[in-house]
């Protein structure tokens, strides 16, 4: 899928804000000719592709603006398959859309009637500017949409990361909203995922008081959890996360009946550290940074 018709909705959008500012129809392509967004008579055409020798594509390939007042007459005209049957233009302009130097599509402003003609006419002294200032729009929001698909990637692959953790982990931010609880945690508490992102923490952990973390009193805070179900009992190892001036924290949640190995692992004859764990991928090092910030003074982590 083009990076143009990713933002579909927002081009189809901006192609109605310009119709409307410009009185004139608009359609716009991505890479592929396909028309993305349009007004008028190409509204019906979006999701289609669109001649491949026509104004928008020379655009495209030469990564130039094309001005035509008489098309058909007009040498640019002479390649297009359309311009003997199915061409009723009386004015178009092409202009490429250029993102870090990579062309990802073309804006057309066309004319059908003797008056849009005349009022393109008027206004073609300032629309190299507009033109410029809408293909950086378009620019701007794709780079956005990519941004936001890398972030939603590294979030699913931390994710991953987490459901991997044989213990439980949960991460609440500053104000002690659930950011993520992995699929550990989920089993241990007993709780339904989906109804605990974007919850207070309470929400799951009652009577457990956290403020010492959330106040920025206190590094690290040591709790026990019990499930009167079944008399389950659980170790809350709760560190704080400081990131940009701000604290949140990290939950480990650990059976009761593990912590005396935990303990253990105190006094092996070396202590072995984040640097002591072989690897050097993507993954191990989120991992190692994972186990950092949950580590804190009195814990360990087992990885």
């Amino acid at each position: 899928m083009s990076y143009l018709f990713q933002i579909k909705d927002f081009v189809q959008k901006l192609s109605i804000a310009l119709a409307n500012s410009l009185e004139l129809q608009i359609s716009i392509l991505d890479e592929n000719l396909i028309q993305v967004g349009g007004t008028g008579r190409y509204e019906c055409c979006v999701g289609t592709e669109i001649n491949k020798n026509g104004l928008m594509h020379k655009a495209m390939r030469t990564r130039k603006l094309y001005y035509v007042e008489n098309p058909r007459e007009n040498e640019l005209c002479y390649g297009c398959t359309m311009r003997e049957t199915t061409c009723h233009e009386k004015a178009s302009v092409g202009y490429p859309i250029i993102m870090d130097n990579e062309v990802i599509g073309a804006i057309g402003i066309n004319c059908f009637t003797d008056e849009e003609r005349n009022n393109l006419i008027k206004k073609k002294s300032s629309l190299v500017t507009f033109l410029e200032s809408m293909s950086e729009l378009m620019s701007a929001k794709v780079r956005e949409n990519l941004m936001l698909e890398e972030i939603k990637k590294q979030n699913d692959n931390m994710s991953e990361i987490l459901d991997c953790i044989t213990d439980g982990i949960i991460i609440i931010n500053k104000d002690g909203t659930i950011k993520h609880v992995n699929k550990n945690a989920v089993k241990m508490l007993e709780i339904d995922n989906k109804k605990t992102n974007g919850k207070h923490f309470s929400t799951i952990l009652k009577n457990v008081n956290i403020d010492g973390i959330l106040l920025e009193k206190e590094d690290f805070i040591y709790a026990e959890y019990n499930i009167n179900k079944d008399k389950r009992s659980y170790g809350l190892f709760i560190n704080a996360i400081k990131k940009d001036d701000e604290t949140a924290a990290v939950i480990l949640i650990k059976n009761a009946k593990d912590l005396n190995k935990v303990v253990s692992m105190n006094y092996v004859e070396k202590e072995i550290e984040f640097d002591d764990v072989i690897g050097k991928s993507s993954s191990i090092k989120q991992v190692k940074e994972i186990g950092r910030q949950i580590s804190g003074k009195n814990a360990d982590v087992l990885i």
